[in-house]
């Protein structure tokens, strides 16, 4: 069985210390460090959201945010909702799984209890699928997406906001990232962005989310 290091005591001083040092670094970069309670089989340190929060309370650092992780909650949490909203406003990025670790829909997690919990809470940030693919992505990634949608409807009555991208441009220097970008994201749709690492996923996500300037296009949100 495995032997803890430290005692509890000993792995929050640990955790402050570094978190606190990696939120200055990120800080002078203009970024921020999400930290993620692992289930108690991957870690001992830090399991819920709750202890997540104590956590990050105690550190009291701006650029330390939390993130949460519906796998690791389908384990540690009593009601996942509950968790999500008692966080108040540290979540800054969800990770999307089902129960076990395959893609939404494939297990028994409620996303329809978490999405409701996040738009109460006014949550801002990003989600991210992060789930083994029970097949090729081609088959398995429209029926997640299919499955989240549905959550997102399920029984709410809320509208969340329509975005619209109108050839939207974006480049570093001479490299053009973002080229011509048309998309239209109607209330209450789930879309997945898919394509290989520096294609300009995570920049066309920070472009929609306000924190990238574009060169050229509009957006309506």
């Amino acid at each position: 069985p495995h032997a803890a290091p430290r005692d509890q005591a000993g792995d929050r001083a640990v955790l402050i210390d570094a978190l606190g040092a990696l939120g200055d670094h990120a800080r002078a970069q203009g970024v921020e460090v999400w930290f993620e309670p692992l289930n108690r089989y991957e870690d001992h340190m830090c399991n819920t959201l709750a202890e997540g929060v104590a956590l990050l309370r105690a550190l009291n650092h701006p650029s330390v945010k939390l993130m949460a992780d519906l796998f690791h909650m389908n384990i540690e949490e009593v009601d996942s909702a509950a968790a999500l909203r008692d966080t108040g406003d540290l979540v800054a990025h969800v990770h999307l799984a089902d129960s076990n670790r395959r893609e939404p829909g494939k297990g028994h997690t409620d996303f329809a209890a978490a999405f409701a919990a996040l738009t109460a809470m006014g949550f801002q940030g990003d989600a991210a699928l992060e789930c083994i693919l029970s097949k090729t992505a081609k088959t398995p990634l429209p029926e997640a997406i299919a499955a989240l949608n549905a959550a997102l409807t399920h029984g709410k009555g809320q509208d969340m906001s329509t975005v619209v991208l109108n050839s939207v441009e974006k480049g570093y220097g001479q490299i053009k990232i973002i080229k011509g970008i048309d998309l239209d994201i109607k209330s209450n749709e789930f879309v997945v962005f898919v394509g290989p690492s520096g294609c300009g996923k995570s920049t066309l996500l920070r472009i929609i989310a306000g924190l990238e300037d574009i060169d050229a296009g509009s957006i309506q949100i």
